[in-house]
């Protein structure tokens, strides 16, 4: 059996408006591109914003391709992505300003 390159644990808030993804890379791999995580528990029609970046990805996308994260370079490399829903303004355009549910 392979030891597994990668571990990705993930935590959802109830209903869905939050979540916290813990990346570990035990050792790195280099020269090879690690898949992306799908996640679960999202809704797939709301938007999420990662909290560190600001990146905003929508739910469909984060269940069905997944979630890719840049890892550190160096043996036992973690990461840890926290993301929460979006929730668009009443009366602004879909691309204006958006408020955080928390």
């Amino acid at each position: 059996m392979r030891p597994r390159s990668r571990w990705a644990f993930q935590h959802v808030a109830v209903g869905g408006a939050e979540s916290v993804v813990f990346f570990w890379l035990p050792a790195p791999r280099f020269g090879r591109e690690t898949a992306p995580v799908r996640l679960r528990g999202l809704d797939p029609a709301a938007r999420y914003r990662g909290e560190a970046t600001g990146e905003v990805q929508h739910g469909a996308v984060l269940l069905g391709h997944g979630l890719r994260q840049q890892m550190p370079s160096g043996d036992c490399a973690s990461a840890v992505v926290h993301l929460v829903r979006v929730v668009q303004a009443v009366g602004f355009h879909q691309r204006g300003p958006a408020l955080v549910i928390r």
